[in-house]
């Protein structure tokens, strides 16, 4: 699994059929697996501390998946 959320690296690993996963949802698998208590917060974090772009209509998404 490659962990990635540039588009473009995203596209060019699948054409190469590798499995690949974003930095969001796999706060969502952490969410549900309880091994995380807030993704909100993670997200909080990872724009501040390590300047990760989120759209506004992801975010929400992620969050109204999340039951955040």
């Amino acid at each position: 699994m490659l962990l990635i959320d540039e588009r473009r690296g995203r596209i060019a690993a699948r054409d190469r059929h590798l499995k690949v996963a974003g930095v969001l949802g796999e706060l969502l698998h952490a969410k549900f697996s309880g091994q995380l208590p807030s993704v909100r917060e993670e997200m909080r974090k990872l724009r501040s501390e390590a300047r990760f772009f989120i759209r506004a209509d992801i975010e929400n998404f992620i969050l109204s998946q999340a039951g955040e």
